[in-house]
């Protein structure tokens, strides 16, 4: 990050990323790891 953002301030990103992963990826290797059987839809 080149500044930080101020009140009120709107600082645009030079792009964007998708990876996947999330609260729901983390549950899953959670339980998979607890000895859980998972399926990710």
């Amino acid at each position: 990050m080149d500044k930080y953002s101020l009140y009120g301030l709107t600082i645009r990103g030079k792009g964007v990323q998708y990876i996947p992963g999330g609260k729901g990826a983390n549950q899953a290797v959670t339980a998979r790891c607890s000895g859980g059987n998972v399926t990710m839809m």
